[in-house]
């Protein structure tokens, strides 16, 4: 698949979104103190702090986030965020934002879904212990782990911690 890009709506001539799920900013003279001075465009590095990819925009000196997903269906398949509907990771992996990966479906269905690909629980038993064995050789951060197995780190940090919800395996709480 070809990599396309398009601006983002309503941020148009200073950010476009990837048919890839990557966001970036455009060349621009931006007026400061010091006078006006050359922007130059890059790729925005996304935020992974909570359970989907996002990066910061910045129009008028307002800085707003926006989940990349979202942008990504803004852009390529025409999604309006006020029409109710919401986006689905066809994988289930919440950092793959390419168009492919995305479609346009009802809260209803896309709980439907989620219950389906058995998403409620995050993950296995197996990989619990795989997590914890990663992170305590010290390699690899939250973040890094977080997209190892497409969960949030908070996600990662719950199963690190004991912090551990789901009822198959658990003592108050805690997995064993």
């Amino acid at each position: 698949m070809n990599e396309e890009w398009k601006a983002v709506p309503g941020y148009e001539g200073l950010y476009d979104v990837s048919s890839m799920g990557l966001v970036r900013s455009l060349d621009r003279f931006v007026n400061s103190n010091k006078g006006s001075r050359r922007h130059r465009g890059r790729i925005l590095t996304p935020n992974f702090n909570h359970k989907y990819a996002r990066v910061s925009l910045c129009k008028d000196g307002i800085v707003t986030y926006k989940n990349i997903h979202n942008l990504v269906a803004m852009a390529f398949l025409d999604y309006d965020p006020a029409s109710g509907l919401v986006v689905d990771h066809l994988d289930s992996c919440k950092s793959n934002n390419c168009v492919s990966n995305l479609e346009i479906v009802s809260q209803r269905e896309n709980i439907r879904r989620s219950s389906i690909k058995g998403e409620m629980s995050k993950l296995t038993d197996e990989q619990v212990k795989e997590v914890k064995k990663l992170y305590k050789t010290g390699k690899y951060t939250l973040v890094d782990l977080a997209k190892r197995y497409c969960v949030s780190r908070i996600t990662i940090w719950r199963y690190i911690n004991n912090w551990f919800y789901r009822n198959s395996i658990t003592t108050h709480g805690k997995i064993r």
